[in-house]
């Protein structure tokens, strides 16, 4: 009898242990281990391989112990049902795990892609745009366009690798007949859409049709000079009144530091989903403004101390781009990789694909010995797998010795882009780096 009370109790235990994953949760396997994707919030978060492991078994044990047992299985070390239980609070409170009912049937199990993919692709829709952007790095470009069937061809084989996320931008988005219909698809096959775009051709038709499929529409702010304008708030008021989530991308050029507190502060009254800083980055078309503009290591560091200042957590969704990363190195190295800040994620957890087909590492990335094949010709997967030129496996590697011995190439390694053109060599350390 005292056995079978055992038992019981221990049964009645497992059904409070019961917790299954989010219907919408998608997982894939990275070199440190693996990222869980949320596309309702847009929120990736990168894990080490037992973490991962345990999401992709938690939908196929029936509870707690039964989840214990495979892990310590697959990991030849013990594991104490605490430590799990830890885990997975925390990913409920994170929004990717749900406890389960009582009674409640366990769904099948997502599936754990086993080949490599980018977490992100940026499809370039089109070339065209009706401003003229000193700091674009499109100017004068202009070349054929893909149409919406192979568009949406893309958008089926990518989602079955895995990817978690489109960053359609352009040229302007908007100009395109395409962008409704493809970002539509993207979000029925599962992946998350978010659109860049200067927002002057958004109508409230177009916010409609959106609504229920796109992820974020982030507007670019250039210097930050426009947020003050009349029509800019009222783009900002139709893109909330339409539901969907709103960004911001501003470039943080030398003459605006001094004034990123103020716009900052401007940009945070919206609450945005996002408000991302960008490095200005060179093109051989926009060389005289890059010159003006750019930013030397003194400028970044003057950069890190205006963060510092600024208190960060206090401002919504506030983050760096990855040209950015040496920023961020006074952190530890772990909590930094679980945060996703792995430095430049060129050819590796992101890619473009350029208006032509085209696919580069990164769209800063503009002279043709870094093109890594065009979709019209071959697959993206057969494209993505085979990229083994020299120049394209030393970036995707994120490994630049001449960075010096500095202790943190895997969370940063600089922007290539900028070390080739000032530097004229794609592995010499980054110019702007503040750090060494």
């Amino acid at each position: 009898m005292v056995r079978n009370t055992n038992f019981k109790a221990k049964q009645s235990l497992s059904d409070r242990k019961r917790y299954c994953l989010k219907d919408e949760v998608r997982l894939r396997k990275t070199p440190q281990g693996g990222a869980v994707f949320l596309p309702s919030q847009a929120l990736a978060i990168e894990m080490d391989g037992e973490a991962i492991s345990l999401l992709a078994l938690l939908n196929k044990t029936k509870d707690i112990f039964s989840l214990r047992t495979q892990l310590c299985k697959v990991f030849n070390h013990n594991l104490t049902i605490a430590e799990i239980d830890r885990i997975l609070q925390h990913l409920v409170e994170l929004g990717f795990v749900r406890r389960l009912e009582p009674m409640e049937t366990i769904k099948s199990s997502p599936v754990l892609p086993e080949i490599e993919a980018p977490e992100c692709i940026h499809i370039q829709l089109t070339t065209r745009c009706n401003q003229n952007c000193p700091s674009c790095y499109l100017h004068g470009e202009n070349c054929s366009e893909l149409d919406l069937l192979k568009l949406l061809a893309l958008v089926d084989e990518i989602a079955a690798m895995g990817v978690f996320q489109l960053a359609i931008g352009g040229g302007e988005p908007f100009l395109s007949p395409h962008l409704i219909p493809l970002v539509r698809h993207a979000r029925n096959r599962g992946i998350l859409p978010n659109i860049t775009t200067n927002g002057s051709l958004i109508t409230k038709d177009s916010l409609n049709d959106l609504a229920p499929y796109v992820g974020e529409i982030r507007l670019s702010c250039q210097d930050g000079q426009n947020i003050l304008s009349l029509s800019f708030r009222e783009l900002i008021r139709q893109v909330k009144t339409a539901g969907i989530s709103l960004g911001f991308n501003l470039i943080v050029t030398r003459p605006f530091l001094p004034k990123l507190q103020d716009i900052l502060s401007k940009l945070d009254v919206f609450t945005p989903s996002s408000l991302v800083l960008l490095r200005p980055k060179p093109s051989p078309e926009n060389g005289e403004w890059y010159a003006e503009n750019s930013l030397s290591s003194k400028d970044c560091k003057l950069l890190a101390e205006i963060l510092a200042s600024l208190k960060i957590r206090s401002l919504h969704n506030l983050s760096l781009d990855c040209a950015f990363s040496f920023l961020f190195v006074h952190l530890p190295e772990q909590e930094l990789l679980k945060s996703g800040v792995q430095g430049c994620s060129a050819a590796r957890r992101f890619c473009v694909v350029k208006a032509n087909g085209d696919v580069y590492p990164c769209s800063h990335f503009s002279d043709e010995s870094f093109c890594m094949g065009n979709i019209m010709l071959s697959s993206f997967m057969e494209i993505w797998q085979n990229r083994k030129q020299e120049n394209i496996a030393q970036i995707s590697s994120g490994s630049y010795d001449r960075c010096g011995k500095c202790g943190h190439q895997s969370v940063c390694g600089g922007c290539r882009a900028i070390s080739l053109y000032e530097g004229g060599d794609l592995y010499s350390r980054d110019p702007g780096c503040c750090i060494v």
